[in-house]
């Protein structure tokens, strides 16, 4: 196996551990905006406890990616699969770091429909907007960037 392969291989791996975090998350998106939460009709603390750990895998991915760029930007230069490959990673760092984001928001805004079930007197709307449209931009975001990877992967098959 050449070492190309290696870091195609690896950058897979990664890729699958990132889409169990995405399917893992957007389990909990459905169920956070589902029409009973919506109304502040259902209790969304068992949801926040999910949140940190999928920060943690999607921080550990990161780490992983960053270390696989500075690996094959070793690579030398007469490969041809280098460039695209390091590309791959800058747009996969990129996608990861987004999610991330919007993981994190995501458990910002948790704790306002937590608190506006809880407490509607604590609870700060304009706080709460404010997050929603956070979290709603770093969804595109990812999403943006998982379009780009999703290109890039095909093309270094």
């Amino acid at each position: 196996m050449s070492d190309v392969d290696r870091f195609k291989q690896a950058a897979g791996e990664l890729v699958a551990e990132a889409a169990e975090v995405l399917d893992a998350y957007l389990a909990i998106d459905d169920r956070m905006f589902s029409w009973k939460n919506t109304f502040g009709w259902n209790d969304v603390s068992p949801l926040k406890p999910l949140v940190q750990p999928l920060i943690e895998r999607l921080l550990a991915v990161s780490k992983q990616i960053k270390d696989l760029q500075g690996a094959a930007g070793e690579l030398p230069e007469e490969i041809p699969e280098k460039a695209p490959l390091l590309g791959l990673f800058k747009v996969f760092a990129n996608y990861v770091e987004s999610l991330r984001f919007a993981v994190q928001t995501m458990g910002r805004v948790l704790e306002h429909i937590e608190t506006r079930r809880l407490n509607g007197a604590e609870f700060k709307k304009t706080r709460y907007e404010s997050d929603l449209l956070i979290y709603k931009s770093q969804i595109d975001k990812y999403q943006l960037y998982g379009e780009q990877l999703n290109t890039l992967i095909r093309q270094l098959r």
